[in-house]
This record gives C-alpha cells, structure tokens and sequence, in this order.
C-alpha cells in the first residue's frame, strides 16, 4: 500500500522500478510542481518545477515505455477566467530537462502514449470554443522512441 500522500490530487504515476511514485503538488505546499517520492524512505524530491507563477494545474502524468521520460499536461491561466495556456511538457527523468511537445490557447486533454511508446495522442478544443475535439498525435517528437 502507498503511504498517504497529502495533496496529490489523484495526479499519480509510479516509477519504472515501483520503487517511488510521482505526484502533482498544486501549491498546497509552498510551491506547485511534480514530486518523486520514495516509497521506502518516505524521502520526497521535486523533479520539476515551473518557471512561471501563474500555473493553474498539472494532470496527466504518464511514464513512457523505456521509463526515461514522464509527459504531463500543464495549465496556466493567461488571463483570469478566460484565456488558459495549454501544454504537454515532456521531463527527462534521468537529465531533469523538460521540453515543450505542444502548447496553444485552448483546453486540451491529457496525453496518452501509443502502445509501442512512439507517439501521443492528445485530444484538443478549438481556440474559440467551439469544441471541436480533434486528437492529435505527436510521433515526431522529443520523446520518440527509436
């Protein structure tokens, strides 16, 4: 069983080995980000944290296959109860670099790697919101695995 965790929202990912888990801080502490946890020692690390201020949430955290690289979708609000900045953010477990799979100003879901770990899905709304729910796949991105 896994020690309570305060906070975590649910946003949950185990590690490759199973011997920590990753979970969303969403500020309920002193700072958002994502968090390892050691599940033996009960020791808690921050893998990432934003560079912005304005982070609104973390969801979807999704280890890949080879277990080298955790995506995630980021939320920030723009402009207070309009304008939201969506991304899928892709952390280097190993390196601690993240970068940018896709980012726009429209509400997006949460990304899911094909079964083979070469591409994500992630399902977009049209920018105007109209709700168009068109997927995308990413294949020829920084977490393709050759």
């Amino acid at each position: 069983m896994v020690p309570d965790i305060p906070y975590a929202y649910f946003y949950m990912e185990w590690s490759g080995d199973g011997k920590s888990v990753y979970y969303v801080n969403h500020g309920a502490r002193t700072d958002p980000g994502i968090i390892e946890r050691n599940l033996e020692t009960a020791d808690e690390r921050y893998i990432y944290k934003p560079a912005k201020s304005n982070i609104s949430w973390f969801s979807g955290l999704r280890l890949s296959k080879d277990c080298k690289r955790l995506v995630f979708r980021q939320m920030d609000v723009v402009e207070p109860g309009s304008v939201v900045q969506s991304q899928i953010l892709s952390l280097d477990l190993e390196t601690g670099l993240t970068q940018t799979i896709y980012s726009g100003k429209e509400t997006i879901g949460e990304p899911v790697w094909s079964p083979d770990g070469r591409n994500i899905l992630v399902l977009t709304d049209s920018p105007d919101g109209g709700g168009s729910g068109d997927g995308q796949v990413f294949g020829n991105s920084p977490c393709r695995q050759d």
